[in-house]
């Protein structure tokens, strides 16, 4: 069992474009904590050197941020200084997750399938894209390296299109834009808990109007449909799994993370991304997942906490799958 704590800091808000996301997330996540501890305060964080982050104050502090220094382990470096233990992955794992670009060399070392990608650091550079490995006149993605929540996302289909994608992502700050090929087919996510993954939810944009799973369509009641542990053929729910928990590990990720799948139409899974603060708004995936394995949502934030602390502290790195 984890130690008692009673104290605890729910972190959100904070600075970056994924702001009114994190402001769901954290007031849902304080309604499922407020009845279990003694003190369940929201600190609306816009800056990772807030003094009210202290031992002296809380016990623990639950993440909420999404994007920015919340989510590229600048927030979790602090609280590692500062000796507070909190959910979710170290500051290593999140500066990985956080770049796609990084994130997309170690699933290359690591033999995870990923979309072939070219890196885009100069905003008046528009790269040569027939000499690049992509197949030929397929559909490209352009985003920015480093925001979630599908911030900044393009999908084009000719050059002045590219680049006027190329143009916006760099208008949002980002360093660089990846260029990625786009995988038809079947947009899936696969959250990990622990040693365990749950089950596969497939997201079905609701209208024409997204050509993919975008910021409205994530976020819009209505706007997509979800089909939790969908059909998938003999042996593809096997290989998924797989997929996303190699992406999980290679990134150094712990306790729980959501991991984004394309599966194109010779079923072979391709992994996009690792978001290892995976929002907990009403639409959001990780509960929908955990929902289908069981695990109610004022539960799952107890678990994540407890669960969380556990191993910042250095106590365990089993993570009770029989909850």
């Amino acid at each position: 069992m984890p130690r008692e704590f009673h104290r605890i800091a729910i972190v959100y808000g904070g600075d970056s474009p994924e702001r009114q996301i994190s402001l769901v997330t954290g007031k849902a996540i304080h309604r499922a904590l407020r009845s279990r501890y003694d003190t369940v305060d929201l600190l609306d964080v816009t800056d990772p050197s807030d003094q009210r982050l202290s031992p002296d104050r809380y016990d623990a502090a639950f993440i909420a941020l999404h994007g920015g220094f919340g989510e590229d382990g600048t927030i979790q470096q602090v609280l590692e200084e500062r000796e507070v233990p909190y959910t979710g992955s170290g500051s290593e794992a999140s500066r990985i997750a956080m770049d796609k670009v990084l994130s997309k060399m170690n699933f290359s070392r690591a033999g995870v399938k990923t979309p072939s990608y070219l890196v885009v650091r100069d905003p008046s550079e528009v790269p040569n894209i027939k000499n690049a490995a992509f197949e030929p006149d397929c559909r490209l993605v352009v985003k920015p390296s480093n925001l979630g929540s599908s911030v900044g996302i393009h999908v084009v289909d000719d050059p002045k299109a590219l680049r006027e994608a190329i143009a916006d992502v760099f208008s949002l700050g980002g360093e660089c834009a990846l260029i990625e090929e786009f995988i038809p087919g079947r947009e899936l996510t696969v959250s990990v808990l622990g040693e365990r993954t749950l089950p596969i939810v497939e997201i079905a944009p609701a209208s024409e109007r997204h050509a993919f799973y975008d910021y409205k369509a994530k976020y819009t009641v209505g706007e997509s449909t979800y089909f939790v542990d969908p059909s998938l053929a003999v042996g593809v729910r096997e290989r998924i799994d797989i997929a996303a928990r190699m992406a999980y590990e290679c990134v150094g990720c712990r306790v729980y993370a959501r991991v984004d799948v394309r599966l194109n139409p010779q079923n072979e899974p391709y992994v996009l991304e690792v978001n290892t603060l995976p929002g907990f708004t009403p639409t959001s995936l990780f509960p929908k997942a955990a929902k289908a394995a069981g695990i109610e949502f004022d539960e799952l934030c107890v678990n994540l906490l407890e669960l969380s602390t556990l191993v910042s502290r250095g106590e365990s790195r089993v993570l009770a799958n029989s909850r």
